[in-house]
């Protein structure tokens, strides 16, 4: 039984792009059809039922402002009022006109017309009198003659408002079913856009289960690897994609950086020569113990030594005879002292013991046993070259001989330079 090739990303990019598609064709195809579709009914209802209403509509319209034109007061007439009745009195017999020739081959709108433009001419005539007259005529004939006027057009109104609620009473029918198509329609369209619209949601969330979420873990754990955590390796090292390659391909490099690094940090920490720590670490631990005595109130003693024999070794034997003698003396020393202690090489022969809470006098006491120690060997250091070594050592105490690290050093390397110059192999 063979197993099946995990999807790569590639392939999960081609099957997500394709269901993105296909959903987002469907929902563009049921919808341009429903809209399609629900486009054709309105212009056929406009079509069947609103046009042919349009035209009535606008003449009662104009009939309701020609109404509205000849004031109930005859005082109240003015030019102005009769300018607009004129230009209103136009625009109803175009109307009429239109309305004519539309329909004229329908019979039932011949008697409708002829009697709203019957009822239309007695009010424009009555319109004109009362225009003409309003100023010698006495108010009663006036009053009596605006309610003949308002009478006919209400009667026209009247005739209108009939015919157009027998038109739609006649369309009533068709309106309802156009208005069902219509829903079924929506409700096709809603259920095909769901459909699609879950098609999508689907895909984006595999496409971010596929892409966006891998990459946010990579970037989690590259920021805590950039935030100091070395040892700290790509969890997608488990999958089995292109992500999963990269990681674990990443992590074997991170590996390889790990291991660098500390052996970078150990070499940088200890002298290449002797194996003890290097003048860095040295500073690093004098600021320490320095910063300790001012918290707890623990003190300590500095020893600097001096390897008297050092310049004559490297000029007569070579480096190489020189190094070996200082190895041999830092083992020597190494033997001596606590594992508490901190031995360092500052110089080329010169090295530098801190010795924590321990008081001047016994820090004398561990440099004298140095002294004796290496004074009673012979070192072997190149070819049967058996060499008698002395050390020169100046000892100070903090804070007693210094209150500053720097301080202290300086005095215990003054102290050492005075050994040597009384000839060495002693402590000062």
């Amino acid at each position: 039984m063979t197993q099946s090739s995990p999807l790569t990303l590639k392939r999960r990019f081609a099957v997500t792009t394709q269901f993105l598609l296909f959903g987002f064709v469907l929902m563009l195809g049921v919808g341009f059809y429903t809209l399609q579709s629900l486009s054709d009914s309105i212009e056929a209802l406009d079509r069947e039922v609103l046009a042919p209403l349009g035209p009535l509509v606008h003449l009662k319209t104009l009939l309701e402002q020609a109404g509205a034109s000849v004031a109930e007061d005859a005082r109240a007439q003015t030019s102005g009022r009769r300018d607009r009745l004129l230009k209103i009195g136009e625009a109803i017999r175009a109307s009429l006109d239109e309305i004519s020739a539309a329909d004229v081959e329908r019979k039932d709108m011949q008697p409708v017309l002829e009697a709203v433009e019957q009822h239309w001419m007695v009010a424009k005539a009555i319109a004109e009198y009362l225009f003409n007259q309003h100023e010698t005529v006495d108010p009663a004939t006036y009053t009596r003659e605006r309610t003949r006027f308002s009478d006919h057009i209400d009667s026209a109104l009247k005739t209108m408002d009939e015919h157009i609620f027998k038109g739609l009473e006649q369309t009533q029918n068709d309106i309802l079913y156009i208005k069902e198509v219509r829903k079924q329609k929506i409700a096709v369209f809603g259920a095909a856009f769901i459909v699609s619209a879950v098609i999508l949601l689907v895909s984006v969330w595999k496409l971010y289960q596929f892409v966006d979420r891998p990459v946010q873990i990579l970037n989690q754990d590259i920021a805590l690897i950039r935030d100091g955590a070395y040892s700290h390796r790509l969890s997608l090292a488990t999958r089995h994609d292109e992500f999963g390659m990269m990681a674990v391909n990443i992590n074997a490099l991170l590996e390889q950086l790990e291991a660098n690094r500390s052996s970078l940090a150990l070499h940088d920490m200890r002298d290449p020569v002797t194996g003890v720590y290097s003048k860095e670490e040295f500073r690093k631990r004098l600021r320490e113990e320095g910063a300790r005595y001012r918290r707890y109130g623990r003190s300590f003693s500095l020893i600097v030594l001096e390897v008297d024999q050092y310049q004559e070794v490297a000029r007569a034997l070579g480096q190489d005879a020189a190094d070996v003698l200082l190895k041999y003396v830092a083992a020597a020393i190494s033997g001596e002292i606590r594992p508490m202690d901190f031995l360092a090489r500052l110089e080329a022969s010169r090295f530098a013991l801190i010795l924590p809470e321990t008081p001047k006098g016994g820090a004398m006491a561990l440099a004298e046993r140095i002294r004796a120690d290496i004074a009673e060997r012979n070192f072997t250091i190149s070819q049967g070259h058996a060499v008698e070594v002395t050390v020169s050592q100046g000892i100070q105490a903090f804070p007693e001989d210094g209150e500053k690290e720097d301080e202290l050093v300086e005095a215990a390397a003054a102290a050492l330079d005075h050994v040597i110059a009384r000839g060495g192999n002693a402590i000062g």
